[in-house]
């Protein structure tokens, strides 16, 4: 009787720790994309706005070691940025779930440290995100210049989400990764 007792009030601590991290996690993401969509292009640094929400992907990646929060936030993050911004739907969630899956299964292969492994990481995927971004909507950008975008555009943009991605780390490292 006493072992059963054991194991259900092991799943209730169980569930009950999922249901606190879901909220927390639902909760952040729900600032970070009104801060996103409100406030996003007043932060910009010299006309350059960040991915907010794509920085807080891919720290999530580094730090998550449930592959189902790294395949499912990314995707819902993209698909509500999809909406939310009007253009060509699956552009976000594509290249959020490609590049936070990618990240997961990279992390731990190439620097033993994850926060060696974020600021290589997350410049090659803003690359990534921001090239298939300007490929795909090269119309609407207004210009067949790659290059140009690329210096202009895509590099400041990925510098800045390394600076994004550093602080978000840190953030989601203390509130949910911390050691007990």
């Amino acid at each position: 009787m006493t072992i059963f007792r054991c194991r259900m009030d092991k799943k209730r601590v169980t569930y009950k720790m999922k249901l606190i991290k879901n909220i927390k996690l639902f909760i952040i993401s729900l600032v970070v994309i009104v801060f996103e969509l409100t406030a996003g292009k007043y932060i910009a640094v010299g006309g350059i706005s960040p991915m907010i929400t794509f920085s807080l992907c891919l720290a999530m990646a580094l730090l998550e070691d449930n592959p189902v929060y790294v395949a499912a936030v990314p995707a819902i993050l993209g698909a509500v940025l999809d909406i939310m911004c009007g253009h060509g739907f699956g552009t976000y969630t594509i290249t959020f779930e490609l590049s936070s899956v990618l990240t997961f299964f990279v992390r731990d292969k190439v620097f033993s440290s994850k926060i060696l492994m974020l600021i290589p990481d997350v410049f090659i995927m803003t690359l990534m995100c921001e090239s298939l971004y300007y490929l795909l909507h090269i119309r609407a950008v207004n210009s067949t210049d790659y290059i140009v975008a690329l210096i202009s555009l895509i590099i400041p943009t990925a510098l800045y989400n390394i600076v994004l991605c550093l602080i978000f780390y840190s953030v989601l490292r203390v509130i949910f990764y911390k050691r007990r």
